[in-house]
């Protein structure tokens, strides 16, 4: 099982409602951390170093797999205005931001600012984005901007395939989103992201250099950082933090350290080298 212990939740994240949730057993005998970082939390928990294995993250293997197959997207045929690139994929869905006004009215005004200033925006609405414009009362405001710049704000539902969003995301001149598995993917890609966060449960993307956050606390604030990231090749260069072949490293280290009657788990007195 892949890991981010509970020690990056306290270190790294100074809100509650941003807790990391994915811990890790200590009664397990095989650890897979996916970054270096990982490792480090657990050790300074006390989990045994020869338990640890830095080896990735599997998300590796599913965008390589998508940038395979998003060689098939049409996309580009349904919104050509994304074909050059150089627009911004904003992603709005985190009940942290849809669920509070300040917050959500904050993105949407840096959303209208890049627009009718001249960059280009794709807004994907998902459910918590859509319910959101209507209890804030923002319809009317992102209706206006459809129809005021229809070649430059493309607002659209959830695209049902996923090779389309790597297709675009692979396209694009950067990334807003406050998704956490984005900012992973964005490193991947090589394309600039922006959390639209208070905090990451992604810090090895921030201290690498490929990510960067944008509390939404004031829309000005928030649009200069995105302006800052759009194509800053800097960002785009850091390199994949997240590995290869990474579901094949877990499971041959699974295989190797499996007991045959106690699979991964390990007995107190294994765990601290007591003979009985």
């Amino acid at each position: 099982m892949q890991v981010r212990s509970n020690f990056e939740q306290g270190s790294m994240e100074p809100f509650p409602e941003q807790l990391n949730t994915r811990v890790s057993e200590p009664a397990s005998g095989y650890h897979a951390a996916p970054v270096e970082l990982d490792r480090e939390f657990m050790l300074a928990e006390g989990f045994s170093p020869s338990t640890i294995e830095v080896v990735g993250n599997t998300v590796a293997d599913a965008t390589k797999q998508a940038i395979a197959d998003s060689e098939k997207s049409a996309i580009f045929e349904k919104y050509p205005q994304l074909q050059s690139g150089e627009f911004i994929r904003f992603c709005i869905h985190r009940r942290e931001n849809t669920q509070d006004k300040k917050r959500f009215t904050v993105l949407i005004e840096s959303i209208e600012k890049l627009v009718r200033s001249g960059n280009s925006v794709l807004l994907i609405s998902l459910f918590g984005t859509e319910e959101a414009i209507d209890a804030f009362g923002l319809r009317e405001q992102i209706a206006s901007l459809a129809k005021d710049y229809p070649e430059t704000f493309i607002y659209s539902d959830v695209w049902p395939y996923y090779r389309d969003v790597i297709a675009a995301m692979r396209k694009c001149a950067a990334v807003a989103t406050d998704s956490g598995s984005m900012q992973e993917e964005m490193n991947l890609l090589g394309v600039p992201c922006v959390t639209l966060r208070f905090g990451s449960d992604r810090s090895e993307s921030i201290l690498a250099g490929a990510n960067v956050q944008a509390p939404p606390i004031d829309s000005d604030f928030v649009v200069a950082i995105i302006r800052g990231a759009l194509h800053n090749q800097t960002m785009a260069n850091v390199g994949s933090l997240y590995g290869e072949d990474v579901s094949r490293k877990i499971v041959d280290d699974v295989l190797a350290r499996a007991d045959n009657n106690l699979g991964l788990f390990q007995t107190e007195e294994a765990r601290i080298g007591l003979s009985v």
